[in-house]
């Protein structure tokens, strides 16, 4: 199926806007806690509202890395973020963690990861991105 490209732009920049939102308590090592807290990717399975959260903090089967599903939703090609990194931050792309241990590393607050997916979006999915303008996935 094709989805225009502007679509996962605008996706990825509602998750980082959720990321800043103050909406979520930063945890780590699970996609959500029983406080309600969120990781950087229990946040994304949260905006992207493609299923619900069952009682035990799993989305779509899983509690620690992010669903094929939500993946697919956002135009991502791994379950911690690991693609983003190889993107948007070269530098910090030292490790198969990806945005799941720079959460979980205590280090990089929900700003910091919010600013990495923005760009992120802009390079691969923007409007200045070197690929057509539909991009299938």
């Amino acid at each position: 199926m094709a989805v225009n490209k502007s679509v996962y732009y605008k996706r990825l920049n509602k998750w980082a806007d959720a990321l800043v939102s103050r909406k979520y308590k930063q945890i780590g090592n699970r996609l959500r806690d029983a406080d309600n807290g969120r990781c950087c990717l229990g946040v994304a399975c949260d905006v992207s509202g493609l299923a619900d959260w069952t009682k035990t903090g799993k989305y779509l089967g899983d509690a620690e890395l992010l669903p094929k599903p939500v993946q697919d939703y956002y135009g991502l090609t791994d379950a911690v973020g690991e693609g983003v990194l190889e993107k948007a931050s070269p530098l910090l792309h030292e490790s198969d963690g990806g945005l799941a241990e720079l959460n979980d590393s205590g280090k990089y607050t929900f700003g910091k990861i919010a600013k990495i997916i923005r760009k992120f979006a802009e390079i691969k999915y923007g409007p200045s991105s070197k690929k057509s303008k539909k991009s299938k996935t």
